[in-house]
């Protein structure tokens, strides 16, 4: 297979690694071996190279001679482009969530919600993958399902960077709180409210996230 459709296989297998990323189920470093993702999803092996070769080009995998395809390792330069990205898609769409369907309003909501059943759990994995779920939620306000694309890409790296927390409670407990308060001025119609706290909200959050990375990476 040399071209694949969107929904076709080579997709698909992506789609399912990649959310696999998302949740943590695949961590950084970790081996992703095309015979036994072939053997596990019942495709060929061709076309489970070509899956891991999309996700290497979105810079979720590593190819390393003699090893094959690795989950990445994020440096601080990737933290940096992920949340350019994220400013410049997520402070948009509260820009524009007048214009979204109320049912899209609604998956934000519903992503608060899963995210704060997680920390009364205190299941902090869990309430990682669904405060992630919250800011594509944001984005989908948008109405573009490349961008939704695009944006699954980035929160699949984002999420690698959170395996450099020791202590997963106390470095995403405190993100919770502040999604909440941006749903509650988004939900009363105070868009300009909404995007100034997603604003400190993502400029918190890179900063953390640059210092976690760089500390993973001088003790490496």
């Amino acid at each position: 297979m040399t071209q694949d459709q969107p929904g076709g296989a080579t997709s698909q297998i992506a789609a399912t690694l990649r959310s696999r990323i998302i949740t943590g189920a695949l961590v950084p470093g970790a081996p992703v071996r095309d015979s036994a993702v072939a053997a596990e999803l019942g495709v060929s092996r061709n076309t489970a190279r070509e899956a891991l070769s999309l996700l290497r080009h979105e810079g979720l995998l590593d190819h390393r001679n003699h090893q094959g395809f690795v989950v990445r390792t994020l440096t601080t330069a990737d933290v940096r482009d992920i949340y350019a990205a994220r400013v410049a898609l997520e402070v948009r769409a509260v820009q524009d969530a007048a214009f979204a369907p109320d049912e899209a309003l609604e998956e934000v909501h519903r992503a608060l919600e899963t995210t704060e059943t997680a920390e009364r759990a205190e299941r902090w994995e869990d309430y990682a993958s669904s405060s992630l779920h919250f800011h594509s939620a944001l984005v989908r306000l948008l109405g573009s399902p490349l961008l939704d694309q695009f944006f699954d890409t980035i929160l699949g790296r984002l999420r690698l960077a959170f395996h450099a927390a020791g202590d997963t409670g106390s470095f995403h407990r405190p993100w919770g709180p502040r999604d909440r308060a941006i749903w509650e001025r988004l939900a009363d119609g105070d868009r300009a409210g909404a995007e100034h706290l997603l604003r400190g909200y993502l400029h918190d959050s890179e900063l953390a996230v640059l210092d976690m990375v760089r500390r993973q990476t001088t003790h490496r």
